[in-house]
């Protein structure tokens, strides 16, 4: 066999092959334990008989019939609209036979809370953020002040914090500690419930 991925079987039951790419004329293919010889050009998507299938019986593609042989058709053959009758009024047509049962995805979260309306939220807060151990005091009043006054104004606005560290002053400009304060910080300005 030149190629055993030159077609596709899409079904157990199927007795038509699909052709993967354009197949010449005496190209070998698997179909379960034996080798399928292409007996003439089969273009790219169309189907090849993969067994022999005589005058009047059903073509299988999905493990459904889709038509039934106009003539016999022998291993190899092209199966197109020459060979294939499409007998509207045949029963025994099914669709949707072998329904996949897959799990349900978990739903969708977030860290957040239920409001007394009944909405969700998360929590917003002004952060007062000190670049500098320097400026940690200063960032320590001015929440505080902010926090005394009047916030029902903002019902969006859930409080204000300080955030501060013991770290910056003596940090020379642009070495690795100065980045990974810079970095650190911008984190907590970034953050969706700041």
């Amino acid at each position: 066999m030149s190629d055993i991925s030159s077609v596709l079987i899409l079904h157990a039951s199927d007795n038509i092959a699909v052709a993967r790419r354009a197949l010449r004329s005496g190209e070998d293919f698997a179909f379960g334990a034996s080798a399928v010889t292409v007996t003439e050009p089969i273009p790219l998507f169309h189907k090849v008989a993969a067994q022999p299938i005589p005058k009047g019986s059903p073509i299988r593609k999905f493990g459904q019939p889709i038509g039934s042989a106009a003539c016999d058709i022998a291993p190899g053959q092209w199966v197109h609209t020459h060979n294939v009758s499409l007998d509207r009024d045949r029963a025994g047509y099914q669709f949707s036979t072998e329904l996949l049962q897959f799990p349900v995805p978990p739903a969708r979260t977030f860290q957040g809370f239920r409001r007394r309306n009944g909405s969700a939220g998360t929590r917003n807060y002004i952060a007062v953020i000190s670049t500098v151990n320097c400026s940690a005091t200063t960032s320590r009043y001015v929440a505080q002040e902010l926090a005394r006054t009047d916030l029902s104004r903002y019902p969006n606005i859930d409080g204000v914090i300080p955030i501060v560290h013991k770290s910056g002053c003596a940090f020379a400009w642009n070495s690795d500690d100065h980045l990974l304060l810079n970095r650190t910080l911008a984190g907590f300005a970034r953050h969706p419930n700041i």
